[in-house]
């Protein structure tokens, strides 16, 4: 599946969790970045269309550049989008997910032939001969509800935008939950972090002490006490495209960074 949305939440989260207020405000995603097949077949580009060339020998491309591409129809349209194939999602149990194609940038063709020839209107990143291109969707314009899902939901983070190690608000992420897992457009979820256990240093007269049998008998060893922290919760995230085994959020509000495999679960 491929597209690009210019997508505006009004969100209003009161109605959700009065402990949790989020004032109202527009967040205007343009372009995003990501698209996905929501199977477990190859990535959703043998449709796509290679560039072949530049203009000169250059390795690396950008916005204002020049290129050439094989197999555009002028039916599809003059605005093209630009990607990168087909990173796989995978879950904890190592089942494959779906594939992402990366999102780079915009070209317009400027003539249609055989080899047709686009300049590059915008670019997120480096582009390079052998990238991909497809036609750039209809722009959508949606006003989403927010509201909590009405099953148990307990999901994972898999992996955040542009590879990074660390987001927050008003960033998209990727989750490991779809459709098939009753997860729908519009569903808030709360975000928590697990807490590594925690040594517990306090002296225990009724602590066993342990004698170890290859040493003199004047070795003890006490062992270690730990205590387990509950998971915090550290943000909500809202759900905007959904496919059947993965889907993708906005983060709506952080208290701390979110990483990936944070966990998602219904609020």
């Amino acid at each position: 599946m491929s597209g690009s949305l210019r997508e505006q939440f009004e969100i209003d989260l009161r109605s959700i969790d009065e402990t949790l207020v989020v004032e109202a405000e527009p967040v205007d995603l343009v372009e995003l970045d990501v698209t996905a097949r929501g199977d477990e077949g190859g990535p959703d580009v043998e449709e796509a269309h290679n560039l072949v060339a530049g203009r000169d020998d250059r390795v690396v491309r950008g916005a204002a550049d020049v290129v050439y591409a094989v197999g555009l129809d002028p039916k599809l349209g003059d605005l093209w989008f630009i990607y990168r194939p087909g990173e796989r999602l995978v879950n904890d149990r190592g089942e494959t997910l779906g594939y992402e194609n990366r999102f780079l940038g915009t070209a317009r063709v400027e003539r249609f032939a055989d080899v047709s020839t686009a300049r590059i209107e915008s670019a997120s990143e480096e582009i390079v001969i052998g990238d991909r291109l497809l036609p750039a969707a209809r722009e959508v314009v949606q006003n989403y509800l927010p509201h909590a899902p009405d099953r148990m939901i307990d999901g994972r983070i898999l992996k955040l935008a542009r590879d990074g190690l660390e987001t927050g608000r008003a960033y998209v992420v990727t989750l490991d939950k779809g459709a098939g897992d009753g997860l729908e457009v519009g569903h808030v979820l709360a975000i928590y972090r697990v807490v590594a256990s925690i040594r517990d240093r306090r002296a225990n007269a009724n602590e066993p002490t342990l004698m170890f049998p290859n040493l003199d008998q004047t070795t003890v060893f006490t062992p270690s006490r730990y205590l387990q922290v509950p998971d915090e919760r550290t943000g909500i995230l809202m759900v905007f495209r959904v496919y059947e085994r993965v889907s993708y959020a906005i983060v709506l509000n952080s208290t701390d960074a979110i990483r990936t495999g944070d966990y998602v679960r219904t609020p």
